[in-house]
């Protein structure tokens, strides 16, 4: 018989079906592959939130089912909430996915971010990616289950490269927080200050102008025993509309005595003390995350998403990729243009993945994606050849055209200062043989040129 653990208070629900064992703290002994599911039942939500991390934090139980029966503040975000009436039927669902669940996903999750995402979100069709607020932080929200799994920030970065290629999809906007365009900061003070000085002592006030003479003046001087009496003409003001009326101005600088409406804001961050203009903060926007297509697909194959093609864009395949340069290569006698590949080795990326935090690396590899994406045209197309190795096709290439690329690549290399990849680049003209091209057989041949360089 499967069994339940359950951790704090004692708990009878679902004995008829399940062993109960009970523990007053969490005891990893007690974990087997016989335990269906583990129930936090205690009073101490501190004791439960810190039981929850280290559930998750573990790779052997990071992907269990693990109820929480009273709310915490990572409760939502961590546990797979209360236990539920149909507990065997969610049990037995968990255990069917298990057992769809690729096993290259499965032994990958143990260490790699990605992998552990995807079989996550696989297990339990309940579970999302969720934000908690955090007001100690810079950007006063973290994901804590993806903070768990890996330490380097830009968290949302990640999440958000994650989405395009729909490994996962937004499900839920929780919050939009502006910030500092400095530090990136969200804790910020709007403050209104006076459009014509900027000075942050303005008061608010009533103002009144006269019909009679036009007078205009704050609604003290005007006053005159419970009375309106206009201080210029001395017209007993009765009726508004009729003998005066409200002016738009209803603020005052005391700097410089200037009346006016609408305010000018300034945006103090409170943590950097820099004054951004309320056009220049920049806008984080932090969703739930539940398992996209793509990531469907790989909890079921097992295919990688492969990095540099999700931040360069739409890659072709292989096959592809050739039937175009063929295309492009018939089109040649008639248009006296000449074409080329570009080859690019990210010669270091297979060892960065085994070094570095994936999260890191992808920032590393978006910059580069970045600039590359900036020197080449929307119709130069690629291809991944390899896990780091990017095929372009660049048609209409002349001398002046290659000599171009290859000062534009080095300047790339040259720019790449805080970031560790190292790139190789290999430019192939199309050969003139006068017979039709094996493109396979001189694609494999550039490749293993690249890699032997």
């Amino acid at each position: 018989m499967k069994h339940l653990l359950v951790i704090g208070d004692p708990l009878q629900a679902h004995s008829d079906v399940f062993e109960v064992i009970q523990c007053s703290f969490l005891d990893r002994s007690q974990i087997t592959d016989n335990t269906a599911a583990i129930v936090l039942n205690s009073r101490d939500v501190e004791l439960v939130d810190e039981s929850l991390k280290s559930l998750r934090q573990h790779p052997e139980t990071a992907l269990m089912l693990v109820y929480n029966q009273r709310p915490t503040r990572l409760g939502e975000a961590l546990g797979d909430g209360k236990l539920p009436d149909d507990l065997p039927d969610e049990i037995a669902q968990y255990e069917r996915h298990l057992q769809w669940l690729h096993a290259d996903v499965l032994e990958k999750s143990r260490y790699q971010l990605e992998n552990r995402m995807i079989a996550y979100l696989w297990l339990n069709r309940h579970r999302r990616i969720r934000p908690i607020r955090v007001l100690a932080t810079r950007g006063m929200y973290q994901y804590p289950l993806i903070d768990l799994w890996d330490d380097y920030p830009a968290k949302e970065f990640w999440l958000a490269s994650a989405s395009r290629t729909e490994l996962i999809k937004t499900e839920k906007l929780i919050d939009r927080v502006r910030a500092c365009q400095r530090c990136n900061s969200g804790m910020l003070n709007y403050i209104d200050t006076c459009p014509s000085c900027h000075s942050i002592d303005i008061q608010t006030e009533a103002a009144i102008h006269c019909f009679t003479c036009g007078h205009i003046a704050t609604q003290g001087a005007f006053m005159r025993q419970d009375n309106l009496v206009c201080p210029n003409c001395l017209t007993t003001l009765r009726h508004i509309g009729t003998d005066y009326d409200r002016p738009l101005e209803d603020q005052r600088c005391n700097t410089c005595n200037t009346l006016f409406t609408d305010a000018y804001v300034k945006v103090h961050c409170l943590y950097c003390n820099f004054e951004n203009d309320i056009e220049s903060l920049k806008t984080h926007r932090y969703y739930s995350y539940c398992l996209g297509n793509l990531g469907i697909t790989q909890a079921k194959t097992g295919s990688d998403r492969h990095m540099l093609p999700a931040v360069m864009g739409d890659a072709l395949s292989r096959e592809h990729f050739v039937w175009m340069a063929r295309w492009v290569d018939n089109l040649t006698p008639r248009h006296q243009k000449r074409h080329m590949v570009m080859a690019l080795h990210l010669k270091n990326l297979d060892d960065l993945s085994l070094k570095r935090s994936e999260i890191e690396l992808l920032n590393h590899v978006e910059e580069f994606g970045r600039r590359l994406r900036g020197e080449l045209r929307k119709t130069d197309v690629f291809c991944r050849y390899s896990t780091s190795v990017l095929f372009f096709l660049l048609t209409d290439a002349d001398d002046k055209a290659i000599d171009n690329i290859k000062a534009r690549m080095e300047s790339i290399g040259k720019e790449q200062i805080d970031n560790p990849l190292e790139i190789h680049v290999l430019l192939k003209v199309f050969p003139d043989t006068g017979t039709v091209l094996d493109f396979n057989a001189w694609f494999r041949h550039i490749f293993e040129e690249l890699m032997d360089d």
